[in-house]
């Protein structure tokens, strides 16, 4: 998972997200790594 952080930070930096966009990409982010690892 924490291979995804750089481009998540590099993506959020050019876009320029909302604090709730943010929010709510790293929440779809953490679920589908919980899916996958469960």
């Amino acid at each position: 998972m924490a291979e995804f952080y750089p481009h998540i930070l590099i993506l959020l930096a050019l876009s320029g997200l909302t604090p709730v966009a943010v929010i709510f990409i790293m929440r779809k982010l953490y679920l589908i790594n919980y899916a996958v690892c469960k």
